[in-house]
């Protein structure tokens, strides 16, 4: 009995996922013989290509931009996707479900960051003695806050304190639901705020400073909220 081919297609569309793209011919490829690419296509060899778009689950998808990859050196003429059927134009990998590739992205910066190991940060923002007494709340915030570049051969590019400060703190909700419990002029602020339903106070670090070799840095730190 003949095979019915539009089962035989969705069934396979279930188990592969076709790519379609272009070679580069200008880049050539070797791999470790320890890699996972080598172990699972090393008769066959790996290329780079440009990938436009695929097939997965039957549905012919095309990417907002080209992606450049690691594949297999199995390219045949497209089929299965009518934006990618020209040959003159497009191959096809036909790789079944769970295959490895690799997909290579970029970063364009300044050439003296390519040996920074990336920044560190150590940040510590609490409530403690948190106290209710009618609708006056008080209490203390302590506020750390370290920030380490690393540069090549295990040099340190910057290694500075930021915030390292405790702050006494007193509002009455009813009249004035927040505060501004200190502010570093140019760096940071810290803001409490009170909450009903249930009863607790909150906050927030939001913290912007220049930074050498890196420029401007920025980041909101939530101070974890403690129920009265």
């Amino acid at each position: 009995m003949p095979q019915n081919a539009s089962f035989v297609s969705s069934i396979d569309d279930l188990i592969v996922v076709r790519l379609y793209g272009k070679k580069v011919i200008d880049l050539n490829v070797s791999s470790s013989k320890d890699s996972i690419l080598a172990k699972e296509y090393g008769t066959k060899g790996v290329v780079f290509a440009w990938l436009y778009g695929a097939k997965v689950l039957g549905i012919c998808q095309q990417l907002p931009k080209a992606v450049l990859i690691v594949v297999p050196d199995t390219d045949e003429d497209p089929a299965g996707c009518d934006q990618f059927a020209n040959p003159e134009v497009y191959r096809m990998w036909t790789l079944p479900k769970g295959s490895p590739i690799v997909k290579l992205t970029h970063e364009v910066l300044q050439v003296e960051q390519i040996a920074l190991t990336g920044l560190e940060v150590d940040a510590d923002f609490h409530f403690h003695d948190i106290q209710l007494n009618g609708t006056v709340i008080s209490g203390k915030l302590r506020s750390y806050l370290r920030v380490r570049l690393g540069g090549p051969f295990g040099s340190t590019i910057f290694d500075t304190t930021i915030i390292d400060r405790d702050d006494t703190l007193s509002f009455d909700f009813n009249q004035i639901p927040c505060i501004t419990v200190f502010t570093i002029a140019g760096i940071a602020n810290a803001q409490v705020c009170f909450h009903a339903n249930p009863n607790r106070v909150c906050g927030e670090v939001v913290v912007g400073i220049d930074l050498p070799v890196i420029g401007h840095w920025g980041q909101t730190f939530t101070i974890a909220c403690i129920n009265l």
